[in-house]
């Protein structure tokens, strides 16, 4: 017998095909069956005859890596059914901060996350230290502030060590389990580099089978060209 029954639902399974009246069981708190015959029995019922019933939704551009360490529970997502979010996007991350430079990312970040305990971590012991979430969490290393650790906010291109310097933070990011590099090309400091030094770390992030994410250089009469 199932422990939770969810009954009579229009069924869509993600792979884009139409959905299906039927009936979804739950037991051990994983998905047991999904069935269009009738009679099975369970614990519990929910009938959800004139619903739907989908996978839970991604949402892939949040900023929730500043909230859900003191917000775990993320009612406000949950109800909603988003069950996996993406964060670390435009460029802000709040890992690596490296030794020395903690207070520098926590007056850079001041603004967006003042409430948050910025200390001296590396990607991988954030990625540890990250408290349990209700929802699933896609990490990614932000362009600001690899370059604010690297070279603060200085308006040039950076030398060849500290290209190399943010090179090597984002390897260690995807080693770490990052998914990707996400930039902020917009605002400062990422928006002083290059393409050559975007095209650098893509070389990282094609090692490793990354992804970027970017909020693009314009959103308004070039954002075309910014495209």
């Amino acid at each position: 017998m199932d422990e939770l029954l969810i009954r009579g639902a229009q069924i869509m399974d993600g792979s884009g095909a139409p959905g299906t009246t039927g009936d979804v069981g739950i037991r051990d708190g994983r998905i047991c069956a999904v069935t269009t015959e009738t009679g099975r029995q369970a614990r519990r019922v929910i009938d959800a005859a004139g619903l739907v019933l989908a996978p839970g939704f991604i949402d892939i551009h949040t900023h929730s890596d500043f909230t859900l360490p003191i917000n775990p529970r993320a009612e406000g997502k949950i109800r909603q059914g988003v069950t996996t979010e993406v964060v670390g996007n435009c460029g802000f991350s709040v890992a690596p901060a490296l030794p020395g430079k903690a207070e520098l990312l926590r007056d850079y970040l001041a603004a967006s996350a003042p409430w948050l305990d910025f200390r001296e971590t590396s990607f991988a012991e954030y990625m540890d230290a990250f408290p349990a979430t209700s929802v699933n969490t896609i990490m990614q290393a932000g362009h600001h502030t690899l370059r604010l650790m690297a070279m603060g906010t200085d308006d040039r291109a950076p030398s060849d060590d500290e290209l190399r310097h943010m090179q090597d933070m984002l390897e260690e990011a995807l080693q770490a389990g990052a998914i990707g590099l996400s930039s902020g090309l917009f605002t400062t400091p990422g928006g002083y580099a290059s393409s050559e030094e975007m095209v650098t770390l893509g070389h990282v992030l094609r090692r490793h089978g990354g992804a970027y994410s970017s909020h693009v250089r314009d959103e308004a009469n070039r954002v075309f060209d910014a495209v």
